[in-house]
């Protein structure tokens, strides 16, 4: 801006404001003619003309290294992610990464000291300003864990009812040297500490340290002839609980190592949902069945994946999790790179104090075999029950016949009895006719 003064020979008056939402405020309402670095965006194209970007830097994510693996952008879904409020990262993150919980800061400090103590996750800025104010604020517990796929280019921007100053702003930034403008990002943009020796007041605090180091190293060499004895005694200590902790940290090892090994070998399907069912964790076994990748699937649904006349039955099953004992059991058809498998869940829900979800763990079973051995047993069962119906009907026509046939010879039996008692009845009327005829001859 010095350069562009001199070439113009005008004067610029520097408005200060406290924030950057602030600037761009006085940049809308024309209370500032001119902005020196400032991103393109379409919402400051409504009010501002830009030149030619004299500035590209790269939007960086700051975390601590308790959280280093946040390292993109879609590492960042769910997570309190700051960023200064009216920034360029602003309208890129809230535009293109909607899953990402936007904490908005006041400015570029407020945003280091907040990530520093855990109050958000991360916090998004241009690398230059980051590295200078963290080693401003002497913040030592920040790391740049990645960067995200965007950059900002910084252009000098001018009111957009003045357009003839914005052609005067961009010839004049055109004739500076490629040269000179590298010279000026090197001293301004690149982070050299300065040597401590040539500060006075170092210099002044250094001599009197040195006349009180002298008495000091005496009262030093006094005080460790009385602490060797205690040295000796805490060191013996401190190599046993070294030995230990050793012992720990092997044993820690071993046992993280056999956790990989068992979660790397596992044949059964293993996910970490969260309450609204995107995946936070997937076992290898679950990738290889659908062929899909960690990356492809960490912060996405899983109910795409299930068969859509299983997925109302899943999420029934599901809603189970949200009552003692918190699991179910479901079954369901997912898609699969062998087609549409059954799958056969145990699902685990997490809960906290309040009995609110956190997330769910799920240990997942191939059981298509299974389904196919009951259905064709079902089948099986359903001949039988068909060749058995046919068979009763047979022998029930037998039945009829027999019955028919008993009926027939009953009825037999109870004419020949008939007939019988008819002979006998009337054999036994014609001796008692003979007896009487014989009766009456003999009288005559």
């Amino acid at each position: 801006m010095e350069l562009i003064r001199q070439k113009l020979n005008v004067d610029f008056e520097v408005i200060r404001s406290s924030n950057w939402e602030e600037v761009l405020d006085k940049a809308r309402n024309r209370e500032v003619d001119l902005l020196p670095a400032a991103a393109q965006t379409p919402d400051r194209a409504k009010y501002m003309l830009f030149s030619d970007h004299h500035l590209v830097f790269p939007g960086v994510i700051i975390t601590t290294t308790r959280n280093k693996d946040l390292n993109n952008t879609k590492k960042l879904y769910y997570k309190k992610v700051g960023i200064v409020s009216g920034y360029v990262w602003h309208e890129f993150i809230r535009n293109d990464h909607p899953e990402i919980e936007i904490i908005q800061t006041e400015n570029v400090i407020d945003g280091l000291r907040r990530v520093s103590t855990d109050e958000i996750d991360a916090f998004i800025v241009t690398l230059p300003i980051a590295l200078y104010y963290i080693e401003q604020e002497g913040i030592h517990n920040l790391i740049v864990s990645g960067e995200t796929e965007y950059k900002t280019r910084l252009s000098i921007l001018t009111r957009k009812d003045w357009p003839i100053l914005n052609t005067i702003i961009v010839k004049a930034l055109e004739e500076i040297p490629d040269q000179k403008k590298k010279e000026i990002i090197q001293k301004w943009i690149t982070i050299k500490p300065a040597s401590i020796f040539a500060n006075k007041t170092f210099r002044i605090i250094a001599l009197s340290l040195l006349i009180g180091t002298v008495l000091l190293v005496l009262l030093i060499i006094i005080w460790n002839l009385s602490l060797k004895k205690q040295v000796r005694i805490k060191t013996g200590e401190l190599q046993q609980d070294i030995t230990r902790r050793k012992a720990v940290e092997k044993a820690l090892a071993a046992s993280e190592e056999k956790y990989k090994l068992l979660i790397e070998n596992q044949v059964d399907l293993l996910v970490k949902v969260d309450s609204e069912g995107r995946f936070l964790f997937v076992s290898p076994s679950y990738c290889n069945t659908f062929g899909k990748s960690e990356d492809e699937l960490l912060g996405e649904k899983f109910i795409p994946l299930v068969h859509s006349e299983d997925q109302n039955n899943t999420i029934a099953a599901m809603q189970k999790l949200s009552q003692p004992p918190y699991t179910c059991y479901l079954e369901q058809r997912a898609k699969t790179l062998k087609g549409w498998r059954w799958l056969a869940w145990i699902d685990k829900a997490i809960v906290d104090e309040q009995g609110k979800i956190q997330e769910i763990i799920g240990v997942g079973r191939d059981i298509t075999e299974r389904k196919q051995a009951q259905e064709e047993l079902g089948r099986l069962k359903d001949d039988l029950e068909i060749q058995v119906a046919e068979k009763t009907r047979e022998l029930q026509v037998r039945i009829s016949e027999l019955e028919r046939f008993h009926d027939a010879t009953i009825e037999r039996e109870l004419r020949m009895n008939e007939l019988q008692r008819e002979i006998k009845r009337l054999k036994e009327e014609k001796s008692s006719d003979q007896s009487r005829e014989k009766n009456e001859n003999t009288d005559s």
